[in-house]
């Protein structure tokens, strides 16, 4: 059983907000996958997915770079949060004007 913890600062609270968000893109992006696997592609559009199944994950996986990122990780080397930055930047490009 866990116990849920008070945020011990600002930041960290942030952060947990922008989880949950991230979560419920990712589960609605993971939901549509399996409809997908389950009933192939959707009945109206005739497409694979017909709730923009890719862009949740995509945002998903933007947020949880944004807490990644945000917090100080101590066994990171610069190349690896130089590749971090970059898979955010292109998610951020990749997004915009989508939500």
């Amino acid at each position: 059983m866990s116990v849920d913890l008070e945020p011990a600062t600002a930041a960290e609270k942030t952060h947990r907000s922008l989880a949950i968000a991230a979560a419920e893109q990712a589960a609605g992006g993971a939901a549509e996958l399996l409809r997908f696997a389950r009933e192939g592609a959707a009945f109206i559009t005739g497409e694979p997915f017909d709730d923009d199944a890719v862009m949740k994950l995509c945002d998903a996986a933007k947020m949880a770079l944004e807490i990644e990122l945000g917090v100080e990780v101590r066994d990171r080397d610069d190349d690896e949060r130089e590749a971090l930055n970059q898979a955010l930047g292109a998610l951020q490009r990749l997004l915009e004007g989508w939500a």
